[in-house]
């Protein structure tokens, strides 16, 4: 609980909200790792709050899946569930490859002049060794697929349903994993797209985004404790 860290952009939002979001930004970041048993008098201090905005941002964490309540044992974060990852894969996978495939046939030089400078945004957080903006615009780029062909709120349903893919991510970044590779990928990834190159775009995206069953296999080496068993 230490460890705890509080974006000052979350607090323009009421308790509850704010409350919500800061632990949940803190799970997802694994500031506060999954396992961990948390103590509401704890988030209390931490967040300067009374205990109603705490407890009803557990109780939706809880329904969302990423903190688990135990009678008579206690609150942990949830551990990383093997198979809501491998979900999380698939609809993205399966969704993404179409938003790809109409980025080939719908995107224009505006789209184009985008892709480009976000990966030479990648490109220099990479070179200069900074794996969180990377991290970031890694996550725009995917992002745009969705917004470019205006399906915002595809986007966000797939990042609520995605809450343990996005660990896996954290993970991987943590552990410099592929950083490289994945820049490459998502360079030819682009370019097919500007080519406007359909098989060859979508059969990247599919393999990028699936390329995380093999991931999985050395984080569960690396961080065994963080797993569902």
């Amino acid at each position: 609980m230490d460890e705890l860290m509080i974006n000052e952009d979350l607090k323009k939002f009421n308790a509850k909200e704010t409350a919500y979001k800061v632990i949940k930004s803190n799970i997802l970041d694994l500031n506060l790792e999954p396992g961990l048993r948390i103590k509401e008098s704890e988030l209390e201090e931490k967040l300067k709050m009374s205990r109603t905005p705490i407890r009803d941002a557990i109780s939706r964490l809880t329904s969302e899946g990423s903190i688990d309540v135990y009678p008579q044992s206690g609150t942990y974060i949830s551990k990383i569930d093997l198979e809501r990852v491998k979900e999380s894969v698939f609809l993205r996978s399966t969704i993404e490859t179409e938003a790809v495939k109409r980025a080939c046939n719908n995107f224009t030089e505006k789209d184009f002049i985008f892709l480009d400078s976000n990966f030479k945004n990648q490109k220099l957080a990479v070179d200069n060794e900074r794996l969180k903006e990377f991290s970031y615009h890694d996550n725009k780029l995917h992002e745009y697929f969705f917004l470019g062909n205006g399906f915002k709120y595809t986007w966000e349903l797939i990042n609520d349903f995605s809450f343990d893919y996005h660990r896996i991510r954290k993970l991987k970044l943590d552990l410099d994993l592929r950083t490289r590779d994945t820049l490459d990928e998502h360079k030819k990834l682009i370019k097919a797209i500007e080519e406007r190159d359909i098989e060859k775009a979508t059969k990247m995206v599919k393999n990028h985004i699936e390329y995380v069953y093999k991931d999985l296999e050395v984080l569960k080496g690396k961080f065994p404790a963080y797993f569902v068993s």
